[in-house]
């Protein structure tokens, strides 16, 4: 699945994921609130998404502020 746009930045501090805390890797895609600035594996966000509704969405919703639309794909480089 593809979710949101994709975002090349440079990895200036530890990113962990908001859902499982484990730390994302640099070079690993995984997704962002364009509103919050929260981080979280693709996997992590998926599991979510999939747990919250039976039906299918069409639209992403932040796990943290609630926001509709403002996930993005995003991958931290050196």
């Amino acid at each position: 699945k593809k979710m949101g746009q994709l975002n090349c930045v440079r990895q200036s501090q530890d990113r962990n994921c908001l859902i499982c805390f484990d730390e994302i890797s640099i070079g690993t895609q995984h997704v962002t609130c364009g509103i919050c600035n929260v981080h979280m594996h693709k996997s992590c966000f998926s599991n979510i998404i999939d747990h919250r509704t039976q039906l299918p969405r069409t639209y992403c919703l932040c796990p943290h502020c609630q926001s509709v639309g403002v996930i993005y794909t995003d991958i931290h480089i050196n």
